[in-house]
């Protein structure tokens, strides 16, 4: 039976296993600490009741407690155990979640205007020259090599982080005007031994590949991701979207309606304006199906 249960736990992701693992934990705490009763499979329908309306009172999203019905769903069937999430309540309480949410704020793009407002305001947010110069960095990167925020600050998950030893310049560090080259090794959706190389032009107004290098000569060249404080501990990205917050505020911007993913939606409208094949907007975004297409909406500046 062991070996049986190991089998089937295989057949899912490691990233799904975690996932479930967490949610299993939330579960305990609520009805350990919240309804005050022991946690034990199989669970009661009136448990997970209980614990929807709570997840519903604290505002998530039905696709969340959709996934977190899913997981309690699954640690039960590969017990052989009852679900208690297929209840006709249950299913109801799903839909009247569904029918009750607001929908997500939309995102806007980072266009290069907003672009150049919000490095600007670096100046206002931040008084280290050190860190003023890594994020301006971080921003130009994200921007003109579409990149993830998680490949290039950390999170909990975080498997795809840059490391210093993925970029090259076409010539040496202590001339500007070149070119770079952003190797991505591990990326989402990548395939093992896979590589793929970004090739960033530095071009006025903003100059991203000069910003790199400046940033690069201040932290040093020991082995390690990319973005590091002086201390040499990684920039998080929960570090990361405080200071996009702050810089959008101090432009005049609207920070709810801009999320570290507006700079991908901003490069890749960008794109299209330019002129890129839907298949090179693709290959940019290192999308693997038409995923990209909803990020293609109109470069509106807001006044």
């Amino acid at each position: 039976m062991k070996t049986a249960q190991h089998l089937l736990q295989s057949s899912i992701a490691p990233s799904t296993v975690t996932n479930y693992q967490r949610t299993w934990t939330g579960f305990s705490q609520f009805v350990c600490h919240i309804l005050k009763q022991s946690c034990s499979l199989p669970v009661s329908v009136a448990q997970v009741i209980l614990y929807v309306a709570n997840l519903a009172e604290q505002g998530a999203r039905p696709t969340t407690v959709a996934t977190q019905l899913s997981a309690l769903s699954f640690i039960h069937k590969l017990r052989g155990l009852p679900d208690p999430t297929a209840t006709f309540i249950v299913s109801k309480m799903v839909q009247g979640l569904r029918h009750t949410s607001k929908p997500p704020t939309a995102r806007l793009p980072i266009t290069l205007q907003i672009l150049q407002r919000i490095t600007s305001a670096l100046t206002i947010t931040i008084t280290s020259h050190y860190q003023r110069t890594m994020f301006r960095a971080m921003f130009l990167l994200a921007f003109y090599a579409c990149l993830r925020i998680g490949e290039i600050a950390r999170n909990k998950i975080s498997t795809h982080l840059l490391q210093l030893s993925d970029v090259r310049f076409g010539h040496a560090l202590g001339i500007s005007n070149t070119n770079a080259i952003v190797n991505l090794s591990s990326f989402k959706h990548s395939s093992p031994n896979s590589i793929q190389s970004i090739k960033i032009r530095d071009s006025p107004p903003m100059y991203p590949v000069r910003s790199l290098i400046n940033y690069i000569k201040l932290r040093g060249t020991q082995h390690g991701p990319l973005f590091i404080w002086q201390d040499g501990t990684p920039v998080t990205y929960n570090q990361f979207t405080n200071v996009l917050k702050s810089c959008l505020a101090a432009a005049g911007l609207p920070a709810q309606q801009y999320k570290s993913h507006s700079f991908r939606i901003g490069r890749a409208t960008l794109a299209l304006q330019e002129g890129y094949t839907e298949l090179q907007i693709m290959k940019l975004g290192r999308w693997k199906s038409t995923a990209h297409l909803r990020y293609l909406v109109p470069a509106t500046l807001p006044s």
